[in-house]
């Protein structure tokens, strides 16, 4: 069975969604690469709105407390203590603008089966297709990738996150972050 990130539920109007996300089986997570993140909903309660999605990711150091990343778990080689006052689930900081990737704006399966068809019980695994910039650092300046989604109504509103976001964006939800290097996922 693969192994998910489960980050948080998600409320909309009408709806509560559980969400995770994982990286394409086999596939490295690595500068220049192309790789298929998986997004994965469980809807709890369906809403009547048909939502469009748009994946956002970008460049994070998980060791770093002020990038907002930390090693709350010792995986990045760290104590696996973040110093006090640090929130191990705070988002991570805000990209620079040159470093956010963002895919278009899209229902999910491309409109075959849009947020609006979704039932109670149903588990969705939408699939966005990252083209890994090249010139990304995976090195000490960063050891993984960020991932954040956008929610938009059928007429381009953005719905702003009801959880974690980027301080600078209030409508990119961060899910998680996905290390550099394998296709295994890990806890922010």
């Amino acid at each position: 069975m693969r192994r998910v990130w489960s980050t948080r539920r998600w409320r909309k109007r009408g709806s509560d969604l559980g969400l995770g996300i994982g990286v394409e089986a086999g596939k490295q997570l690595v500068p220049g690469a192309k790789v298929d993140v998986h997004v994965y909903f469980h809807v709890a309660q369906p809403t009547a709105t048909a939502y469009r999605f748009l994946l956002s990711a970008w460049p994070v150091d998980r060791r770093r407390p002020i990038a907002g990343g930390g090693d709350p778990d010792g995986s990045a080689g760290g104590a696996g203590v973040l110093p006090r006052g640090i929130d191990a689930k705070a988002p991570p900081a805000d990209p620079a603008p040159d470093r956010i990737y963002r895919t278009p704006l899209r229902a999910t399966a491309d409109g075959a089966f849009a947020s609006d068809r979704w039932k109670a019980g149903d588990y969705i695994r939408e699939r966005f297709s990252l083209a890994i910039p090249a010139d990304w650092p995976m090195d000490r300046q960063a050891d993984g990738v960020a991932i954040g989604l956008v929610t938009a109504n059928p007429a381009g509103g953005k719905v702003k996150a009801t959880g974690a976001a980027l301080p600078g964006d209030p409508y990119t939800a961060v899910l998680g972050i996905l290390p550099w290097g394998s296709s295994q996922e890990r806890r922010p």
